[in-house]
């Protein structure tokens, strides 16, 4: 795989300017020109084009291989747009998800330059009523979308979407592709999020789109701080289960692990007020809001919800939130029992199985606490997934005998 350097490069090379000024031109009528100054963004580069009436709009080319489809990133902000007007989201004027963008050299989106700063966010900056003025603007933004952009799922119930997502990240952990993370604490995550973080009275609500990364990196305010765009469509916007659909801004929420916890969490006290307020006015009914307000206060389940697409997160709730206590570790059991009925791949053996092929260089039990550190398994044969998680069953059920 080329790095982001290379991709980036690659892409500045592929970039042919004749057309992207003769597809903006067709469109506004007027000749247009860009005087080359790049801002890059983790995956696009952006350049402004300005017309001979001062108007301007922007060239957005995605440099990353791993993009998401420029399609469906359209299609999600037109259907933010057109279903809540009043969040900024730019107008897209041309678009193409071709491998050379009809011309253009690559993939592309042609839409309005949004006026303003990118939002400054710390403990000094904003003062405290500029501060309230975002929080109360991103709350609105917030409920709006939650109340009136619900589809029901046909396929999976809240539950079956948040452990759809955790056993993705387990098999990544028993396969050695995330060795930083014990696979105990994520099984034990695992049946946390059934048995302690699930609401099922929230299990089979429609699930609306929502904005999962509210940083400051993608709000764009004037020098008022009214808020003049909200940036990044793309993998961040998606639509999740209404329990999950609940969070605080990125920026302010709950296991950004910042040395400054005590202000955001009176910034998420300040934003869990104004999203009262603006979701008590919707269509939504008195006994759904009461779950949702108490969701959005709840801290944990807040790190837990956001723990399950961010790797960083996780391993905040980990640190944090994970027990190893009897109760759990026995949990933690049958979570992988379930585990490995709903992918039974998982399950295949072989001759691996042998005593002889692995042993416990150690479990200690202490108290409520429980740790283990296995031996390094031996042969070219034992690094498969299915061994991990038979050393991982043999760990456990020997755990429950010793408690």
């Amino acid at each position: 795989m080329t790095t982001a350097t290379e991709q980036l490069q690659a892409t500045r090379a592929k970039i042919n300017w004749d057309q992207i000024f003769k597809i903006a031109s067709s469109i506004r009528k007027q000749p247009c020109t860009s005087d080359g100054n790049e801002f890059l963004g983790g995956c696009n580069i952006v350049y402004c084009i300005a017309f001979v009436d001062g108007t301007r709009w922007a060239i957005r080319l995605p440099y990353d291989e791993m993009r998401s489809a420029v399609e469906a990133t359209v299609t999600t902000m037109q259907y933010g747009h057109s279903t809540v007007p009043d969040i900024p989201i730019a107008t897209v004027h041309a678009w193409s998800d071709s491998e050379d963008g009809g011309g253009v050299g690559t993939p592309y989106m042609l839409l309005d330059w949004i006026e303003g700063r990118t939002l400054e966010w710390n403990a000094s900056f904003p003062p405290p009523a500029d501060r309230g003025k975002v929080l109360a603007q991103l709350a609105q933004y917030s409920a709006e979308l939650l109340a009136h952009t619900m589809v029901q799922s046909t396929t999976q119930s809240a539950l079956a979407w948040m452990l759809r997502r955790i056993d993705s990240r387990l098999t990544r952990i028993f396969t050695g592709d995330l060795p930083s993370f014990d696979p105990i604490d994520c099984l034990i995550y695992r049946a946390m999020a059934k048995e302690k973080y699930h609401v099922p009275s929230l299990d089979t609500f429609p699930f609306p789109l929502m904005h999962t990364d509210l940083s400051q990196m993608n709000i764009l305010v004037d020098n008022n701080f009214n808020i003049k765009g909200i940036l990044d469509w793309d993998d961040w916007a998606c639509r999740l289960p209404l329990q999950c659909a609940v969070m605080c801004p990125a920026m302010i929420s709950a296991g950004n692990n910042l040395p400054h916890d005590t202000l955001l969490h009176k910034d998420r006290l300040a934003f869990i007020d104004h999203f009262s307020s603006a979701i008590s006015s919707s269509d939504l009914h008195d006994d759904i809001v009461v779950h949702l307000l108490s969701i959005m206060a709840n801290d944990e389940l807040q790190v837990f919800q956001s723990s399950i697409k961010s790797k960083g997160v996780y391993a905040y709730w980990v640190t944090k939130y994970s027990i190893r206590s009897t109760q759990w570790i026995k949990a933690a059991s049958r979570a992988l029992d379930k585990f490995i009925l709903a992918h039974p791949e998982m399950a295949s053996w072989s001759e691996v199985l042998s005593s002889d092929k692995f042993s416990l260089l150690e479990i200690r039990i202490g108290g409520p606490e429980f740790a283990y550190v296995p031996e390094p398994l031996r042969g070219p044969n034992l690094q498969g997934s299915a061994v991990r998680s038979k050393v991982l069953l043999s760990v456990l059920t020997y755990a429950i005998k010793k408690i």
